[in-house]
């Protein structure tokens, strides 16, 4: 099986989960998987691999004009299955519809960041009914309040797990010894 995930370039929470996702398709060779950068810069800290790690440059506001590039990409590539970490929406959809592959979101941002590009994608996810990875219980309950099917809407916990690492109870003493030098 291909797989491609599309991401944006820089270096973050995204770009970090991705590159994760990928060293494990590396390590099982189960899939064969494919990164697409896009942004602004290609970030130097990620190593350059021959036909695993594409870059397509896009400008600030302007984003939809690497819609072409991108779904070119895609068609050369052929992924069977395109997980999109950014919002690259459009060109996956429409590779996603006339290739009948699949698409998988995988929400990254912040409820407190959420804006009307997010309401969009919360829109066409349920109007071509594409499932949704989460994160937190919060982006769970964003996706659902859009009218969104909870069995498309997928939440993976991410960070430290808070029952593992909570603060044990300790008894207290009923006294103390203070002492004098």
């Amino acid at each position: 099986m291909n797989i491609v995930h599309l991401v944006y370039s820089g270096v973050g929470g995204a770009g970090n989960i991705c590159l994760s996702l990928f060293k494990e398709d590396l390590k099982l060779k189960k899939y064969s998987s494919k990164v697409i950068f896009t942004g602004p810069l290609f970030a130097d800290v990620i190593e350059k691999k021959k036909n695993k790690f594409f870059f397509i440059k896009t400008i600030k506001y302007l984003q939809f004009l690497s819609w072409f590039t991108i779904i070119l990409k895609l068609i050369k590539i052929r992924p069977d299955v395109i997980y999109l970490h950014n919002y690259q929406i459009i060109p996956s959809l429409v590779y996603s519809i006339f290739y009948k592959k699949k698409l998988i979101y995988i929400d990254h941002a912040a409820l407190n960041y959420k804006t009307f590009r997010d309401k969009l994608i919360a829109r066409l996810i349920k109007m071509f009914k594409i499932h949704t990875v989460v994160l937190n219980r919060e982006n769970f309950n964003y996706f659902a309040k859009h009218n969104i099917d909870k069995k498309k809407i997928h939440l993976i916990v991410n960070g430290v797990n808070h029952y593992f690492f909570k603060k044990k109870k300790r008894k207290k003493k009923k006294f103390f010894v203070l002492g004098m030098a």
